[in-house]
């Protein structure tokens, strides 16, 4: 037997049998060598109770596009492979490259499909692994970054592999001329002015040609990393139960001091990742450690990089994605009976019976109207004498400074009777059982 079949066949059986318990496998199908030696591959090999199908994404970049899409459905049907057509608008914003917009794109539609116990299946070979690790590197990564693509995640519900990381393109192509598979071949692969095609073209042959098994090299290396990486994550996990509050996730500072300074980046950059924000670059998170982190207490410093900031109140690091233009002058009719979605996600008003004034606030006559904060809005507190100025009360409830104007302010009869605060509004240790609940934030 060709000794790349055997080998292919081997790694995919392996596969079968490390995912028993799976039934369905969806292939990321482009028709290209390497995703058609794939779904050819687990064909032979699946047991009649797995469930192999295509997705194929029809980006709308290349004029052949519709052509590809045919032979995809053609190939898949030869295979008796069910297949499915996604079509995405891959159009890159400003600033973004072609290739960040398309893969973008793809993994969008591929998370919509991926459901519970499902295998999502990519052909990312050796060579793409090698290529991968030098762009990293080329752009200055870090040890995650520089672990190239793992070779297995989570996705969407279900998880995400890519079996041939251990498989060089030669030997898929080896793989696809004994069987004389068909398939196709992008001619924007040929264009160097993207990056990975000019590693392919131009820098991976001179590489070889010095060190044939560069390939494998630096897939190992990529696997080092992956190592290093997986510790500096668990070590992050341990730092962050330790320093951060769970109920707002806000960051205590003093006891991330305790920390030494690369324990303090990493459980930053975990952190910040964790609320599924953009990692700041190296710039910025020396920003934050030298300009925010030792600010005077009476200080609210604000960092920012694009789709994220990070401010400090009191002792502790709040990261959020970047506020919103908000117009605090709107006021918002509110009839009780149900639930009141906030607009610029500032949340959602839950219908409640908690009792205002002695009585439920569903069974108060007379309007109620949702308002923010102008200045100068005084209320009175259960089980406190007189009105009390919400500036002061805000002070005193530990209501973060960048919050107060968009906190809803709950008005009958044009009396302000309570205000609407949520955990993530407020400084850690912060409770009172008089103000009324928000939910979606």
């Amino acid at each position: 037997m060709n000794k790349d079949v055997k080998k292919i066949d081997d790694i995919i059986k392996r596969f079968f049998e490390k995912f028993t318990a799976q039934k369905t496998f969806w292939v990321a199908y482009s028709g290209g060598v390497d995703s058609h030696v794939l779904v050819h591959a687990l064909v032979q090999n699946k047991n009649p109770s797995q469930n192999i199908r295509a997705i194929h994404i029809h980006h709308g970049l290349q004029v052949h596009a519709d052509e590809w899409s045919e032979h995809c459905t053609q190939q898949a049907k030869n295979l008796a492979v069910p297949i499915e057509i996604k079509h995405v608008y891959a159009k890159p914003a400003h600033g973004q490259s072609p290739e960040a917009a398309a893969r973008e794109a793809r993994y969008a539609a591929l998370s919509g499909i991926i459901q519970k116990e499902d295998v999502l299946l990519t052909a990312h070979n050796q060579n793409d692994q090698a290529e991968t690790l030098l762009l990293q590197l080329i752009r200055g990564a870090g040890v995650k970054g520089l672990a190239a693509m793992p070779k297995q995640t989570q996705f969407n519900e279900g998880i995400l592999c890519r079996p041939f990381l251990e498989v060089s393109r030669a030997s898929i192509l080896s793989y696809a001329q004994h069987y004389q598979l068909k398939w196709i071949e992008d001619p924007s692969n040929e264009n160097t002015h993207f990056d990975r095609n000019y590693l392919r073209q131009t820098i991976f042959p001179l590489l070889t040609a010095r060190w044939p098994s560069i390939e494998k090299t630096f897939s190992r290396s990529a696997e080092h990393c992956a190592s290093a990486s997986e510790i500096l994550e668990e070590l992050a996990k341990d730092d962050f139960i330790y320093s951060v509050n769970r109920n707002n996730n806000a960051m205590n500072i003093e006891k991330l001091l305790t920390l030494s300074m690369q324990r303090q980046k990493n459980v930053l950059r975990y952190w910040i990742e964790e609320q599924d924000l953009p990692l700041p670059s190296t710039a910025h998170l020396e920003s934050l450690m030298h300009d925010v982190i030792p600010a005077a207490e009476d200080k609210i410093p604000c960092m920012h990089w694009p789709g994220a900031e990070i401010r400090r109140y009191k002792g502790f690091l709040f990261a959020m994605p970047p506020l919103v233009v908000f117009d605090s002058t709107l006021e918002i009719a509110w009839d009780r009976q149900i639930a009141l979605k906030l607009p610029c996600d500032l949340g959602v008003i839950e219908k409640d019976d908690q009792n205002i004034k002695g009585k439920a606030l569903s069974s108060i006559e007379g309007p109620v109207v949702i308002r923010f904060r102008q200045g100068g809005e005084v209320m009175k507190v259960p089980g406190r004498q007189g009105s009390h100025e919400l500036k002061k009360l805000f002070q005193e409830w530990n209501v973060l400074p960048w919050c107060r104007d968009r906190i809803p302010l709950i008005y009958v009869q044009d009396e302000l009777v309570a205000v609407v605060i949520s955990s993530h509004c407020v400084l850690p240790q912060y409770a009172n059982p008089h103000i009324l609940p928000i939910s979606g934030v």
